[in-house]
């Protein structure tokens, strides 16, 4: 059975999108020197609110080229879309509450994200990754309980009910 998908969730859904990815390029977020990979934070929790994998990949596809440059697909972007497909199917074998495994699978994205694109920034700057895993962590739980806010009685998918 396929499931309907409601409209007016989906639309929600993209707002915050948009407005995370504007965000996302925003110096004023600035901690300590470090700013969010929010759109990460994001896609983590999209993960537990979007049951359709096909619903969840286009909406990666569209957080990965509202973020990246006018022109053309970088390596880092490729390995941000694979890398948010990769937690879109661990998302189901951690064995938590879903804000925990935001959490930790946010936190542990933001790792592997600088271990496969940058990690000599890692040797060089550990306490900055540190400072951002915490700063993405605190967005994806920012994140998780606006979802269960906007979509009450644990109706917390695109899916019309």
């Amino acid at each position: 059975m396929i499931a309907r998908i409601s409209w007016l969730r989906l639309a929600g859904v993209m707002a915050v999108l948009v407005i995370f990815a504007i965000l996302q390029r925003s110096p004023e977020l600035s901690w300590f020197g470090v700013r969010p990979n929010i759109i990460l934070s994001l896609m983590v929790v999209l993960g537990f609110v979007v049951g359709d994998f096909f619903v969840y990949a286009a909406l990666a596809f569209i957080a990965v080229a509202l973020i990246g440059p006018a022109k053309g697909f970088s390596f880092e972007e490729l390995i941000l879309l694979l890398l948010f497909f990769g937690l879109y199917f661990v998302r189901r074998y951690v064995p938590m509450h879903p804000l925990f495994s935001a959490v930790l699978l946010t936190s542990g994205g933001t790792l592997l994200w600088y271990l496969i694109v940058d990690p000599g920034f890692i040797a060089a700057d550990f306490i900055a990754v540190l400072i951002e895993m915490f700063y993405n962590a605190v967005i994806a739980v920012l994140a998780y309980l606006g979802f269960e806010r906007a979509f009450p009685h644990g109706k917390t998918s695109l899916v019309a009910f």
